[in-house]
């Protein structure tokens, strides 16, 4: 019995130690990518424009779609003569992070900016 013991044991380990190789890979892509959303909405002259000038971007908050572990959408905040928040929409097709702006606006903590009939000016 105790070598069945160990065998679970060790095999729990493993599994634990694959969900945490997971979670640390999710993380840095993450990181990765709001690096690469705050360095498009910087060149974006239509946020330029909106704000008059980029002084700071903040990644504000993410979310995936149902059975996919990485963001599907963004959100970060704006900051210049005026502040705003961009919605970034995140295409994966090519294998890389691809992002469109899909709309800028200013949303209430609680608002759901995810919807896609979420009215904001482009």
């Amino acid at each position: 019995m105790n070598g069945a013991r160990s065998i679970a044991v060790s095999l729990l380990a493993l599994l634990s130690g694959c969900g945490y190789i997971h979670h640390e890979y999710y993380t840095r892509k993450v990181q990765e990518e709001q690096r690469q959303a705050i360095d498009f909405l910087r060149s974006n002259e239509v946020v330029i424009r909106e704000v008059g000038g980029i002084k700071d971007v903040i990644p504000s908050r993410s979310m995936a779609k149902h059975g996919e572990s990485l963001p599907s959408r963004y959100v970060l905040s704006v900051y210049g003569v005026k502040s705003t928040q961009a919605v970034l929409n995140v295409s994966r097709a090519s294998g890389d992070a691809q992002f469109t702006l899909a709309c800028l606006g200013d949303f209430p903590p609680l608002q759901d900016a995810f919807k896609d009939q979420y009215e904001c000016k482009k």
